[in-house]
């Protein structure tokens, strides 16, 4: 089975240039320590504030953006998970609004600066670690737990819809595999018209952008933790290596 969390990348410290586009299927959990900086959400643009975590749902549209004079002192972890729950805004969260939400903060601190290494002046990040690192199940158990807390704490639902349910747990279990409309219409009894429709009214893509943006994050982990890019395209389920290079530079402009 594959995995249901993935962590993208993790680091900490001030970072030039932030990107303003939001990346497909990429959450992000940031605690801030200092510097200036935005976040816009449904046109309300508010500030992010030392003393807060902020948890952005891939799921949420938004942008960021800092004083590149003062940037934001922040620790971060960029994420891909298997979404069990409703997360449909930024998520605004004093780091000791509650003892549980404090201790896990604290932790996913203390495991991210374990694990960082410089990258550039006053900028630290985790850069070739192995998937199989226990330092890094133990980020991904925190993170998870984080998750979890968060949801409890501001009552997010759990995904009511089963079939859509089915299909993203199809896909997280067989993305390195050849993967049709067809076949993940057969798992839940739907042509692939209605599955397309109602897919996309739950997570807004279609399940083959779903599919591709999973493929092409797992790819990006992989590749940050040394493999070669023949391996990760045997892994991720593209069938070329010219497909994994197309994917990689129309999502994110790799290589």
């Amino acid at each position: 089975m594959k995995k249901d969390f993935y962590v993208v990348a993790a680091g900490k410290g001030y970072t030039q240039g932030w990107e303003n586009e939001q990346v497909p299927l990429i959450n992000t959990i940031y605690i801030i320590n200092g510097g200036t900086g935005t976040y816009t959400e449904n046109g309300v643009t508010r500030p992010f504030k030392k003393g807060y975590a902020y948890f952005l749902p891939a799921t949420c549209s938004h942008i960021r953006s800092q004083d590149e004079e003062n940037p934001l002192d922040h620790t971060f972890v960029n994420f891909i998970y298997h979404p069990m729950f409703q997360f449909n805004r930024v998520y605004e969260i004093p780091i000791d609004l509650s003892q549980d939400l404090y201790t896990l903060f604290s932790s996913m601190e203390l495991i991210v600066n374990s694990l960082s290494s410089k990258h550039h002046t006053g900028f630290y990040w985790i850069d070739n670690i192995s998937e199989n690192s226990p330092s890094l199940r133990l980020l991904e158990f925190c993170m998870k737990e984080l998750l979890h807390t968060i949801s409890k704490t501001y009552s997010c639902n759990s995904y009511s819809n089963k079939t859509v349910n089915t299909v993203i747990t199809y896909i997280h279990e067989h993305y390195a595999e050849k993967i049709t409309l067809e076949d993940l219409a057969e798992q839940v009894y739907l042509n692939k018209c209605y599955l397309i429709k109602l897919f996309k009214e739950t997570m807004h893509c279609t399940p083959y952008q779903y599919l591709q943006s999973i493929r092409v994050n797992h790819a990006l982990a992989m590749k940050a933790g040394g493999m070669s890019y023949s391996e990760i395209a045997e892994k991720t389920g593209f069938t070329t290596l010219s497909s994994l290079y197309r994917a990689l530079k129309t999502n994110y402009r790799e290589i």
